[in-house]
């Protein structure tokens, strides 16, 4: 029986091709590879991009930075890590809110950026700043014996900024998630919230203020309770006798130029209109006399 040589088949082509690895690393020493990761093309010119860094540790967390900037780019997230320091952010923070606020309001806000978080966070690199770091800060002030409320002012604050970060796309995540504010702190002033003047002090103060430039003043401040700035900024126009009302819809704001202003209320719930008694009618009208 004669024999053949028949060739093999060869096996069929995958059609398939196998999806690109869009991130790469390559060791150059031990210790240290050469990461590359492909960022898309340019819609324009087709040109590909590619981000490549140095990495230096063992393959597996070589693989696990791979991955990483892979789901930042993917977020759209910075690549790299946010080299900023927390005081350079601070003074970030500080310009963004000179266009929202008045010079009153930023100065306080500077004061106590500069007092109480500048000294111990401000030196720390944003991205390494935790909410440990956050708890021993109120801890410590606490210990210095600063009020709940001043502690709880700079927990606001902190949240504004840690919530800025993460807009500006310098953190991933804000530390305050994981920050608790002490709820069971209790002030001395805090057990006696009872501190307004008793009716008979009130007495003793008008006594003391009449015949005064600003006797009538002072009076209409404890009958309306408002705002210093809001009283001195009144005029005659707020004033309807008819209705027997004084009109609230502004304050008087000193400035760093060296002069006053007038400023209108940020909502509209801060203007108010207040009732007014025959007794106060008659003092407003003895001061308009004046």
């Amino acid at each position: 029986m004669e024999e053949t040589n028949t060739p093999e088949a060869k096996p069929e082509k995958d059609d398939k091709k196998k999806p690109r690895r869009i991130g790469q690393r390559q060791e150059v020493a031990k210790g240290k590879h050469v990461i590359r990761v492909f960022g898309g093309r340019d819609t324009v010119t087709g040109k590909r991009h590619y981000h490549s860094e140095t990495f230096l540790g063992g393959a597996r967390q070589a693989e696990d930075r791979i991955r990483e900037i892979i789901r930042r780019h993917r977020a759209g997230d910075p690549i790299k890590a946010n080299a900023d320091t927390f005081e350079s952010f601070l003074d970030e923070r500080i310009e963004s809110k000179r266009l929202s606020v008045e010079e009153s309001s930023l100065k306080t806000y500077r004061e106590k950026v500069d007092w109480f978080l500048r000294p111990t966070l401000g030196p720390k690199l944003l991205t390494r700043v935790q909410a440990g770091d956050v708890q021993s800060l109120y801890a410590k002030l606490r210990e210095d014996g600063l009020s709940r409320e001043t502690i709880h002012d700079v927990h606001v604050i902190l949240n504004m900024i840690f919530k800025l970060a993460v807009k500006r796309k310098k953190l991933i995540g804000s530390p305050m998630a994981g920050v608790e504010f002490p709820k069971d702190w209790i002030d001395d002033e805090d057990e006696d919230k009872e501190r307004a003047v008793t009716p008979q002090q009130v007495a003793q103060f008008l006594d003391a203020a009449e015949g005064t430039r600003v006797d009538n003043l002072f009076r209409l401040a404890f009958h309306v309770g408002c705002r210093p700035g809001e009283l001195l900024a009144l005029k005659w126009a707020d004033l309807d006798t008819a209705a027997k009302t004084l009109r609230v819809n502004q304050s008087i704001v000193w400035r760093k130029a060296g002069d006053w202003y007038l400023k209108k209320p940020k909502t509209k719930l801060s203007c108010h209109t207040l009732p007014l008694t025959d007794t106060l009618l008659d003092l407003l009208a003895s001061q308009r006399k004046r």
